[in-house]
């Protein structure tokens, strides 16, 4: 299987291809990777030229910054790059 993500500014796949296994009709080890917010569609396609071959399968995702909530520093700015070793809560 082609493994192929449409926007890579917004995701990438870390396997280009993978086997699915004999007797098996999954493969789970390719992982996809959020880059930044939008949207972006999953692609797995069996280009084999076999009688019995999967049917393309697409999805599309969409990757959302999460809203984060600090409860110990209200006030406290952090620019691209800093950080603050605190316990931060996900919302």
């Amino acid at each position: 299987m082609t493994l192929v993500s449409s926007s890579t500014a917004i995701g990438t796949i870390d396997s280009a291809t993978v086997v699915i296994p004999n007797g098996s009709y999954y493969n789970n080890h390719a992982k996809f990777t959020p880059v930044s917010a939008g949207t972006t569609q999953l692609s797995a396609t069996d280009a084999r030229a076999v009688a019995y071959r999967y049917s393309t399968g697409t999805v599309n995702v969409a990757v959302n910054t999460p809203t984060l909530y600090s409860s110990w520093a209200p006030s406290m700015y952090l620019g691209v790059g800093q950080y603050s070793d605190q316990n931060v809560q996900n919302h």
